[in-house]
């Protein structure tokens, strides 16, 4: 994880949305929001 996807999974965590706009898709199907969630990612998920 670098400084960028921090940034947004801090983010999304603190306005409790598990919605992303990233390009980064393998990198964010690997995280998780709030310890136990996958992030729902916007340009790929739809």
């Amino acid at each position: 994880m670098d400084f960028a996807d921090a940034t947004l999974s801090l983010l999304a965590e603190r306005l409790a949305t598990p919605s992303i706009l990233t390009l980064d898709e393998r990198g964010f199907r690997t995280f998780r929001f709030a310890g136990k969630r996958h992030f729902r990612l916007v340009l790929q998920d739809g």
